[in-house]
């Protein structure tokens, strides 16, 4: 038996409708993928400056270089794309605050000895 056409005429198009949202849906997974990964990226490349200009600030700090132990970890932590908020001169340690976006990176360098009773 075959069925009439009208019965079948309110369902055409339905498939294309389905289709177009689960690609709509897909799109803004990835979207959304894409940004936490960013962010991710983001606060490992602030961090990576932290470490370096902490570094170079508690080398400065030490003597082992000529140079102002904070203007040295405000170029590397500039030269890496942050900004350097805080720089901090303890002992023979260095901590430095940096800002990327909207991310903070701390970090702490100097004598391994100093830093433990620190903690």
């Amino acid at each position: 038996m075959i069925l009439p056409r009208s019965s079948t005429r309110g369902e055409r198009g339905s498939a294309t409708v389905s289709i177009a949202l689960a690609v709509t849906l897909a799109l803004f997974l990835v979207a959304i993928v894409g940004l936490w990964i960013q962010a991710i990226v983001l606060q490992v490349q602030a961090q990576r400056a932290a470490d370096l200009g902490a570094l170079a600030a508690a080398d400065a700090h030490r003597g082992l270089t000529g140079h102002a132990p904070c203007a040295i970890a405000g170029q590397l932590v500039s030269h890496n794309g942050a900004e350097l908020t805080s720089c901090q001169l303890g002992d023979r340690s260095a901590t430095v605050t940096v800002q990327l976006w909207w991310l903070r990176a701390v970090s702490r360098a100097g004598d391994v000895a100093l830093l433990r009773q620190s903690q």
